[in-house]
């Protein structure tokens, strides 16, 4: 993710994002879908990107320098049973093989995850 190409098209992404959430956010209300509107603003602000690393990865200094992530690149739920070594590998497969639509991918399945009436 080294690539000044990869990034821009990362920032236009959160950005194109961040836009489309912050329009649809009064609707995510109505069905239940839990994000946090300071999530979108940050995003917005480019404090913050939609996606990142998984921040307990003691290798994270050797990867590619990344913002906070409102999500990471598994849900949480699994999250739980990973292991150092796995939690690092999938830290470095998301940074080696970014792609727009992964993180598109990622966004909407937690938002989807973390929604109460569609359970």
């Amino acid at each position: 993710m080294e690539s000044k190409r990869i990034k821009f098209f990362k920032y236009k992404t959160d950005f194109i994002l961040a836009l489309i959430l912050l329009v649809l956010y009064p609707f995510m209300k109505i069905f239940s879908i839990k994000i946090e509107f300071n999530d979108i603003i940050s995003v917005l602000k480019s404090d913050k990107t939609w996606v990142s690393y998984i921040e307990n990865d003691i290798n994270l200094d050797k990867l590619p320098k990344l913002k906070t992530g409102v999500y990471i690149p598994l849900l949480l739920k699994d999250l739980l049973s990973l292991t150092s070594d796995e939690i690092h590998e999938i830290n470095i497969g998301y940074a080696s093989s970014y792609s727009i639509w992964n993180d598109f991918n990622i966004v909407f399945s937690n938002l989807l995850e973390n929604t109460d009436k569609l359970k």
